[in-house]
């Protein structure tokens, strides 16, 4: 599935769709997606989100969907094999764990090429947790196609301080201008809501406390009293308000965001992190590009059922895994560019 993301604090009209990369059978309530550093505006996001946490204040981010489906994976497949290129595994990671959660009885393959290694031991946490889940039906084929450059993801301290992105030639937005150093970016009320839902509530919350008023008013034996009581009938008038109030207060909170409790989210990242080396040794780490043709053919030796193949990435990749499985396997194609 993606989703669409807005971040006022960059720009007021840009939308990005995002690959989920969560399933809700593990977190409930809560998605996850990944941003890599490749431009100003996801540059821009990386610094307002820091800045966020060092203010201690929450991001006003907007979200919107979602609009493309993933292929089912039915659990008629005796195996199915999972491909994925770079970043492009995000489309990926919701499905092999929603498969390792489902499906007991199927044997997961992950095979997931990348240029450096650091985007392995930026991911070792997920891919910890999916050893852990899946354990002796998964197994995963890690590859690094190019020699370590820089950090992934990760800008020098000297970028941060000049308000630099990773390029060194973008500067970032001031997503705090204007605001005192204890100053707080508060939410804007009802955000996950439309504009005519929000009318929509609003007005229904007036109508409640107006009904009850006449119901006070008119329908009452407190109408038929003496004049020596129209006390009493202010009184019940304005409790009878205060209560249309609250009820105008209950229906405006509907519907009311999902904020899943610390129980439901599950924290893949460790603090106890490995080091690039241990994670080339627990996770036997590979030179080159993936041999598909090998791994297929191991895949269809044990395979005791039908086999499918989801593959998301560059092109090329693409290609190689639809001429290597052409025949033999059920290949599905996951968007990763929108």
């Amino acid at each position: 599935d993606a989703v669409w993301i807005k971040v006022p604090a960059l720009s007021k009209t840009q939308w990005h769709p995002f690959s989920v990369a969560s399933t809700p059978l593990e977190t409930p309530g809560l998605l996850t997606i990944y941003v890599k550093s490749l431009g100003k505006w996801s540059a821009g996001l990386h610094h307002y989100i820091r800045e966020c946490h060092e203010k201690n204040v929450q991001p006003i981010i907007y979200m919107d969907g979602g609009y493309t489906a993933t292929a089912p994976i039915s659990a008629a497949h005796s195996d199915v094999v999972f491909v994925g290129g770079g970043i492009g595994i995000t489309p990926l990671m919701g499905q092999l764990v929603h498969v390792l959660r489902s499906h007991p009885s199927q044997n997961v393959w992950l095979v997931w090429n990348v240029r450096r290694k650091d985007m392995l031991v930026h991911f070792q946490s997920w891919l910890r947790h999916i050893q852990n889940v899946g354990g002796d039906r998964l197994r995963i084929r890690l590859q690094v196609t190019q020699e370590e450059v820089t950090e992934f993801g990760v800008a020098s301290t000297d970028d941060i301080q000049s308000g630099q992105t990773f390029t060194g030639q973008q500067s970032l937005p001031r997503c705090f201008e204007g605001h005192g150093p204890n100053s707080a970016v508060e939410f804007r009320p009802y955000a996950h809501v439309s504009t005519i839902k929000r009318m929509v509530m609003l007005t229904l919350g007036f109508g409640f406390s107006c009904a009850l008023v006449a119901i006070a008013t008119y329908a009452n034996r407190l109408t038929t009293a003496t004049s020596a009581q129209w006390i009493l009938l202010r009184v019940v008038q304005f409790c009878v308000v205060v209560v249309g109030c609250y009820l105008a207060l209950l229906v405006t909170k509907f519907p009311k965001t999902l904020i899943p409790s610390s129980n439901d989210v599950i924290d893949h990242h460790d603090k106890a992190a490995m080091s690039s080396d241990d994670v080339d040794k627990h996770f036997e780490v590979q030179s080159g590009r993936a041999d598909l043709s090998e791994i297929f053919q191991t895949v269809e030796s044990g395979a005791q059922g039908s086999v499918a193949v989801y593959v998301c990435g560059p092109k090329s990749l693409i290609r190689s895994v639809d001429e290597n499985a052409h025949g033999k396997f059920q290949v599905h194609h996951e968007d990763f560019e929108m």
